[in-house]
């Protein structure tokens, strides 16, 4: 089951999500080559604002740059729609695997919204 919480109001939270989730996009994306084509470097762009999700272009604001709160609930989607299994599978990485890190951070982003973090390695 892929866990979800009120991105809008955790802002903290969300960007604890963003964090997280681009440290492991970074990895996995290494992993598969880095390539322009695939939806692993485009989740690494996108949740690190790189490329053409920066939030800026030549000093002008990007209305590419997608927001935290959206880029949670198209991720989600994404997960429940099994878009990034072959991908995730060429790397030697399942949904699975994928969904209970993702999981981990929604547990975390909860706590922080709740002014107590607890964090259970």
């Amino acid at each position: 089951m892929v866990k979800e919480f009120n991105v809008y109001g955790n802002v903290y939270g969300v960007s604890l999500w963003r964090s997280g989730m681009a440290a492991i996009f970074d990895m996995l994306d290494n992993l598969a080559g880095s390539k322009e084509d695939s939806e692993l470097h485009e989740y690494k762009q996108a949740l690190n604002q790189e490329g053409e999700y920066s939030l800026k272009i030549n000093g002008k604001f990007n209305p590419n740059s997608v927001a935290s709160s959206e880029l949670f609930n198209n991720f989600v989607d994404d997960l429940k729609a099994n878009i990034l299994n072959k991908e995730l599978e060429q790397v030697g990485f399942s949904k699975e695997w994928l969904i209970d890190q993702h999981n981990k951070l929604v547990e975390i982003a909860i706590n922080l919204n709740k002014n107590k973090v607890e964090i259970e390695f």
